[in-house]
């Protein structure tokens, strides 16, 4: 009740107003509410934009860190088989004779400058070592030791031989078999198996990084407020810069970053979230590496960025404001010049309230108030003789009839009646018709949904065999659809109407002038670096000069078609061609092939389907 006192209240006041005054404040509410909104959608969009711009640069980032850790893997590995695949080491190893001291020395001497040559090529390596499971078998230096010296014999021995590209510990701190070595740092291993013949186990051989190296890019950029790469390992470790700005500012440690990675069951798996710390939104965006059994983890956040919009908004609707103001000045000074003729005319409109009928308007200029004032005049000559006439009142009766109502009727609505047509079919056991009424539903449900660019090959190919299906009804001959396609193939998502503008094509101008049945074969295969599908029909073929312009149209995108008036659905081959291009890359699209009389071929060259 209050509220609506108060709304009545205000309405009140503005019809009160006088109407230059309505005028100022309509016109400033309107400019107001223009700013604060075109402001609030700037905002919004340059948030928005922003923080997609980081999330992808951030991606690019996390791909050039896995790309770093890769290769400081692939090093070790590289380290680990220069010594495991060296014939003569390993048969010293393999047939060692205890005996034999000079023996010794000589491949000690030996094996010292393989490591050392190792070490100078591959320099991020800290340490090679290798430990023998032949207790009798001497140490050497600080590169042959006992297995007995492992700290973890026993989880080493089996992960390393269970594992086929080793076992990895990562950010472990680093054993010293040596007493005049005291200082410990944080380092990653790689352990393989010794194996004489790739048979018999000889021993471990172990492969040391520096962590700060083997994680280079974790720990490239403290200083970056914006923020924060870290490595989650095995579910229970965090590997991050303690010195980033980031978890400074934001307060954001590794307890924090575990528990959100252990929240969200994000191990094996990669993408991107969204995350709220403290009223900031961030985005987690995180790829999992199988060999090392981690994570790499990126948290992102464009607070700074935002905050330096907020400011600009507040400056630009301030600036507004104060432009809003002396606008609203110079609209009601221009409005009240222009109102000056209204005001004479309500003048003697009050003259002739207290019986002065004689009053008159004087009427200069052609605007709207100056034919007010010629109405105003014209009203009032006719007041004096309608005074003594007899004002007779007719009540006029408007009959409005109710016209043209149409009915939306929807795609499930013909879906679901096509339905029940067939049903009756059936009833009536016309199967045939039943079936092609199935169809042409399973036709319009197909071309209806069109939520997103792209299906599934079987779902296309789905939709190819219910469009034959109808085409048989319509001829008298029968046209048969051979689909040669892998299961495997049939789940690769391809362009949605890919393939039924070419069967159409195929149809009409292949194997209809031939007035007798025909062959449509779909095939489909990966060849090098793309997935091949190819329609052939045993059509009339095309001749040289035909062949020769369709392929210059598809060459240059020319909308030509070998189409006749009256068929075709419009989409064609050059659409299709251009649609392919558009979606997929200039390296991918449609060549075609024919034979005067005897076969005319399609073919579709997309993205190698191996790796989907």
């Amino acid at each position: 009740m209050r509220f609506k006192r108060e709304h009545s209240g205000i309405l009140q006041k503005f019809k009160n107003m006088r109407l230059a005054h309505k005028l100022m404040f309509i016109y400033s509410a309107i400019l107001g509410v223009t700013i604060i909104v075109f402001a609030g959608q700037l905002i919004s969009v340059a948030n928005n934009s922003t923080e997609l711009n980081l999330v992808n640069d951030t991606q690019k980032l996390l791909k050039e860190t896995n790309y770093a850790i890769e290769r400081e893997m692939d090093t070790c590995y590289r380290a680990a088989n220069s010594l495991s695949n060296d014939y003569n080491t390993m048969s010293y190893f393999n047939f060692w004779d205890k005996n034999d001291k000079a023996d010794i020395v000589s491949f000690k001497l030996d094996l010292t400058y393989k490591v050392e040559q190792i070490l100078s090529l591959s320099g991020d390596i800290n340490v090679i070592r290798m430990f023998m499971s032949n207790p009798n078998f001497p140490e050497i230096g600080s590169i042959i030791y006992s297995d007995s010296r492992l700290t973890n014999k026993k989880t080493i021995l089996e992960e390393s031989t269970n594992i086929l590209d080793g076992y990895w510990q990562l950010d472990h701190y680093e054993k010293n078999y040596n007493i005049s070595s005291l200082s410990q740092r944080s380092v990653v291993s790689l352990f393989r198996p010794i194996l004489y013949r790739n048979i018999k186990k000889l021993g471990i051989i172990e492969v040391t990084v520096d962590t700060n190296t083997f994680f280079r890019n974790i720990f490239s950029q403290p200083e970056n407020e914006n923020m924060v790469s870290f490595v989650i390992v095995n579910n229970e470790k965090v590997i991050t810069a303690d010195n980033s700005t980031f978890i400074k500012k934001y307060k954001f440690d590794k307890f924090e970053m575990l528990k959100y990675y252990l929240d969200h069951d994000l191990k094996g798996k990669s993408g991107n979230i969204r995350l709220i710390k403290d009223g900031i939104p961030m985005n987690l965006i995180y790829d999992y590496i199988d060999k090392l059994d981690c994570s790499v983890c990126y948290v992102v956040t464009n607070e700074s960025i935002r905050t330096n919009i907020k400011n600009k908004r507040n400056l630009i609707i301030l600036e507004s404001l104060l432009a809003m103001v002396v606008l609203c000045v110079l609209i009601y000074f221009f409005t009240n010049i222009l109102l000056i003729k209204m005001k004479q005319i309500i003048a003697s409109m009050r003259k002739v309230e207290s019986g002065k009928l004689d009053i008159r308007v004087d009427v200069s200029g052609q605007d709207e108030m100056s034919e007010l004032a010629y109405h105003f005049n014209k009203m009032l000559g006719k007041i004096g003789d309608l005074i003594s006439e007899v004002v007779k009142k007719q009540e006029a009766k408007k009959n409005a009839e109710i016209h043209a109502l149409f009915s939306q009727i929807n795609s499930h609505f013909i879906i679901n009646t096509l339905q029940n047509i067939s049903m009756m079919a059936e009833i009536d056991c016309k199967f045939e018709v039943a079936d092609s009424i199935t169809s042409l539903g399973k036709l319009l449900r197909y071309s209806m949904k069109w939520s997103k660019e792209s299906v599934r090959l079987r779902e296309e190919i789905e939709y190819v065999e219910n469009y034959v299906i109808l085409m048989n009804m319509r001829y008298d001959f029968e046209i048969k659809l051979d689909i040669q396609i892998p299961n495997q193939l049939m789940q690769y998502e391809v362009l949605k109407m890919m393939l039924q503008p070419i069967i159409e094509n195929a149809i009409y101008y292949g194997i209809e002038p031939l007035a007798k049945g025909g062959n449509i074969t779909v095939l489909g295969y990966s060849e090098d670096e793309f997935t091949i599908i190819e329609i052939i029909d045993d059509g009339v073929g095309m001749d040289a000069e035909c062949l020769q312009k369709v392929q210059q149209g598809l060459l240059l995108n020319l909308p030509h078609e070998y189409k006749q008036e009256g068929k075709g659905n419009g989409i064609g081959l050059s659409n299709v061609n251009e649609r392919i291009k558009l979606f997929y890359g200039d390296n991918y699209g449609i060549e075609i092939l024919s034979k005067n009389g005897s076969y005319t071929k399609v073919i579709i060259k997309l993205p190698d389907n191996s790796n989907k």
